[in-house]
Formats: C-alpha cells, structure tokens, sequence
C-alpha cells in the first residue's frame, strides 16, 4: 500500500462526504454555539504519516498502525502486515469528518462532553516520521436519540479547544484485528482436485474431485461403508473460506504439537499445506503454499496462440500467488474459529457409514399371502 493510494482515498471521501444533506441538529444545553458546517480536518499531508494510533472504548482499546518500508504493520500483533484496505478507510473516514455547529470553545467542558483522552469514546492521532502528531480527533460517546434519527457525536481536534456537533455517530474502528485482513485464504472450489487430511494418529485419507469439483469421491473407500450425509463436501471445500480470529509469532506459543495436517492440491499446480493444532481451547494453525510445477516459462519461436499466451500467464500467476502467500504466512501462526477448522480435522470415521442392507428379495414358489378377509357390511 502506497501514501499516495491514502491520499487519493481521502480526498474523494472529502468531496464525498461535502455533497451530503445536512441532517439532524443536537444542542447541548448552556452552551454557546453557532453553526459551522464543514470538514474537521482542513487539510493533512498524507505523505507525513508514518504513525497512527487509535483508541476506543475510552482507552480500554488501543491499536497502532507504524509504517516500515514500503508498508504499515499492526504493533500489538507482533508487527503482522496491516490490511490496506482498513487503513485507507480509516484515513478517508477521519478527514470525511464534518462538523455541524460550534458547541463551545471553553476547555472546562471538555469532559462533560467526552472529549478528553480519558472521556473520548474514539481517538485517533496521525504521526510523523519524528513521532511529532499531525493532527489528533477526540470523539465523544453518541449523543442524542437515535429512534428519532437524531444521533450525534461531539468532536474535537487534540491541539484546539474547539468543541463541535458533528452530522453523524463518527466511529473509528480501534481493535487490532479491525487492521488485519482475517480472510487467510479464498480458493476457488471449482480448482481444487485433491484434498487430504492426516489425523494426529498419523492416519490419513484423501478425496478426489472432477475437473470442477462437483463429484467427489473417497480414494479407496472401505468395502461396506459410503459417505454419511454432506460433511465430506465440507472437507473438500474448506479453503474457500477460511478466516481467522487472531493472528501472532510463532515464537509466542509454547508447546503447540500441530498434530493435524491438510493438503489442498489444485488443478493449476498450486498446493496449500496446512498444519493445525489445539491448545488452551484454540486451534492454530501454519500455512504454506507450493507451486508444484518447476519447469520455465519461455517463449517460443515464432507466433503463439492467444490459448498458449494466457496458459503461460495464468501459469506465472499462480505461482507468484503461491510465493507471496508463503512470504506473507512464515513465521506466523493464525487462530481459526471452531466451526472452521471443524471442517479440516475431520476424521475419516466422521464422513463414513455402513451401507444399509439391500431388501431380500421374495423366494421363488413361495405362496402368495393370504388376503385379508373382506368386512361385512
């Protein structure tokens, strides 16, 4: 993520957010005001930011965001790569602040309006590389009643004393898995061809699907037995969506045994490998990705095919999917939620049951049964 992708996101968010229709007005009671309807933020060069640092629930939460090379990190999980994506909303978001009318300019009432560093409901404070701030918002807890759409917020810059009524409930997202992406992975169950699970009793089975993964049988499935219900197509299917809770360094849980293994291999020669393991109620698990196919991507002689071009691009795609997932995951160990890693430690006993006995067929000369007597009428 580029400074300049912020910049670019901010400043539509400000013309944005001017365009909009001015709505509800909340008044504090004793106090002077007078309306001052506008953004917050006058103007912040976005390029200055190296620091940002959030906190909500009246300081019980605190999350900062430091950037180092060419990207941001989340400090509070290990220095783990922050989501562009929720920086740049969070940087769109406090310079799309607007202000509605001036509550008071007197610093005494600060707290009684919950724009103090102990009183604020949300803060966030932008920082240079000299880790001077650049600009700091106080945001109050709501105001006003909302089941008559009349719900504020009061909000403060931390170097003025200005106090203001805003249009809205500004809200600024302060845990620090609000700044990381929690989708681990998205595979395209139409890809995936073979998928295989190891149980810590080191045994294994293995499922195959068509090219599309619509069939999907057991490798090798035991006389007598068939697949129990739908819960094999949860296995099959479980990199489609896999998200996390929580994210750190390996080096920060002690005598994990990931006893669990997952092999997802797609049709592409992508291969994921998962391993997982349980501790104080958690499941963790590791992740690599492989490109299987090691043979070079080279042009021939003469004119290619539009087919042969997009194979050889499709081919170079992948496989650089496939590094900067394994350069992104090294090193680091992701909590998954029960009902997801349900689907990736499943035994094989889980998905099988007996196959029911077939009706026995009627012997052959056998009488035919009595029919019944008829009722008299």
């Amino acid at each position: 993520m580029s400074d300049k992708k912020l910049m670019t996101l901010g400043i539509v968010a400000v013309v944005a957010v001017a365009a909009a229709i001015l709505v509800g007005r909340i008044s504090q009671p004793g106090q002077k005001s007078g309306l001052v309807v506008g953004p917050l933020i006058g103007g912040m060069d976005i390029d200055r930011i190296a620091k940002i640092v959030v906190t909500g629930e009246k300081g019980k939460q605190k999350t900062t965001i430091v950037k180092s090379g060419d990207r941001f990190v989340v400090a509070e999980k290990d220095n783990y790569p922050a989501y562009p994506k929720s920086v740049n909303e969070l940087v769109a978001r406090c310079l799309a602040f607007r202000t509605e009318e001036l509550s008071t300019q007197d610093p005494a009432f600060h707290k009684d309006l919950g724009v103090t560093d102990d009183t604020a409901q949300n803060t966030a404070t932008f920082y240079d590389s000299d880790n001077k701030p650049i600009v700091g918002i106080l945001v109050s807890p709501a105001k006003g009643e909302p089941e008559k759409q009349q719900q504020g917020a009061y909000i403060r810059l931390a170097a003025e004393n200005n106090v203001y009524l805003t249009l809205s409930s500004p809200y600024i997202n302060s845990a620090p898995m609000d700044y990381i992406d929690k989708n681990l992975l998205e595979v395209d169950t139409k890809k995936v061809t073979e998928v295989s699970a190891t149980d810590p009793n080191n045994n294994s089975y293995t499922l195959k699907g068509d090219k599309d993964g619509e069939v999907v049988a057991l490798l090798d499935m035991p006389a007598g037995r068939q697949f129990k219900g739908t819960e094999y197509r949860n296995v099959f299917t479980a990199l489609s969506n896999l998200s996390i809770e929580d994210v750190m360094a390996e080096s920060k849980v002690k005598d994990l045994k990931p006893d669990w293994r997952y092999v997802c291999k797609l049709g592409d020669s992508t291969v994921y490998t998962l391993r997982l393991g349980k501790k104080d109620g958690k499941v963790y698990l590791s992740a690599v990705a492989e490109f299987t196919d090691k043979s070079a991507v080279v042009k021939e002689q003469g004119v290619e095919s539009q087919e042969q071009l997009k194979a050889k691009e499709a081919k170079l795609l992948a496989r650089d999917a496939a590094e900067r997932f394994t350069k992104k995951t090294a090193g680091w160990l992701y909590v998954i939620p029960e009902y997801r890693a349900a689907n990736v430690m499943k035994k094989l006993t889980d998905l099988l049951e007996a196959v029911p006995p077939a009706p026995k067929p009627a012997e052959p000369n056998s009488p035919a049964p009595a029919a019944a007597p008829k009722k008299k009428p």
